[in-house]
């Protein structure tokens, strides 16, 4: 951050160029971050078999740590302290998961707002889709 701060002020560049290139840096140990971490869970919970159906769990796991680096750098660029930073970016990853139908159910949801944009990329709908044709023996 101290050198962003130090190029911002020199003017070499801004914080859209900051935030496309860091996001875009970190996409490809984000990837690895989520396939490796991702076959460890996905096939020792004994979800369904079928390399396309581990290639959309970790396309999903890969766009929401996307989506958070994202919108880290973000909150980043525009707040000064690391602190703030911290307290901004988790409180609206929490609106994020509090609208995602997490802890409502998916018909209370608002439709044109929150419903469409949020619920059908949020976790809880994947796992709906892998375990709706699962069944476990004792």
């Amino acid at each position: 951050m101290q050198v962003f701060r130090k190029e911002q002020l020199n003017g070499h560049y801004g914080a859209t160029a900051f935030v496309i290139s860091s996001t875009l840096s970190s996409a490809p140990y984000l990837g690895i971050i989520s396939i490796i971490p991702g076959a460890i869970c996905y096939y020792l919970t004994g979800l369904q078999r079928g390399f396309d159906h581990f290639l959309y769990f970790s396309a999903v796991l890969w766009a929401c740590t996307m989506l958070v680096e994202g919108l880290m750098m973000i909150v980043a660029a525009i707040v000064p302290d690391f602190l703030l930073g911290i307290i901004t970016g988790s409180g609206m990853q929490g609106l994020l998961m509090l609208n995602a139908g997490f802890f409502r159910l998916p018909n209370d949801l608002p439709k044109p707002l929150w419903k469409y944009p949020t619920y059908y990329i949020s976790y809880q709908n994947m796992l709906h889709k892998d375990f709706i044709r699962t069944s476990f023996s004792d």
